[in-house]
């Protein structure tokens, strides 16, 4: 059964179900913040991963599926009985475990979705975490440093808006970045 459509409609959520009994490759393009994705599917089970043309290791697959799990806009097409580039990791999970582990981390979003912050409002890192545990602080905190909106973080880190959001809702409530001051507008007196 070959499939094509949008993730606006159909989320990956929703579509990992539907090739649980399928064999072939997904591709998903023009992932929000991810870019190009490829699944290879035998029988039920998730046996490899290449992201933007490169093979993913174990080490950085489940991350990535994560990020990919999350992704509301981008394009899709499963191509039935398409076998694997070479060089592919064998990662042999059950998709029924990768979709439980989606829906973990839908639901997770989804619950914080009305206490995460405006896309557009600019933080800056107030002081320097003695241990924040979140995969992206690293390379946030540069971009923090000067000042930067979730959407910021989503087109320079190449992750979902919603991800982003996620990081900025995390590390505030941690205190670590707090609101910038919005400039304010220098007027001459007049006399």
């Amino acid at each position: 059964m070959s499939l094509k459509g949008e993730f606006q409609q159909l989320r990956p959520t929703d579509l990992l179900p539907m090739l649980l009994r399928q064999s072939g490759i997904l591709q998903a393009s023009d992932l929000e913040g991810l870019g190009e994705l490829e699944l290879w599917i035998q029988e039920g089970r998730l046996q490899g991963l290449w992201h933007r043309g490169q093979p993913v290791p174990l080490d950085k697959a489940k991350e990535l599926m994560r990020r990919f799990l999350l992704v509301q806009e981008g394009h899709f097409a499963f191509h039935p009985q398409a076998t694997p580039r070479r060089g592919t990791y064998l990662l042999d999970w059950p998709l029924t475990q990768v979709l439980l582990f989606g829906l973990r981390a839908t639901e997770e979003v989804v619950a914080r979705r009305s206490r995460l912050p405006d896309p557009n409002l600019v933080f800056i890192l107030t002081r320097h975490p003695q241990a924040v545990e979140l995969p992206l602080f690293e390379q946030a905190k540069p971009l923090l440093q000067r000042g930067a909106s979730a959407r910021v973080l989503s087109e320079a880190l190449q992750i979902p808006l919603e991800e982003a959001r996620y990081v900025l809702h995390k590390l505030l409530t941690a205190g670590v970045i707090q609101p910038k001051p919005p400039k304010r507008p220098f007027w001459r007196l007049q006399r």
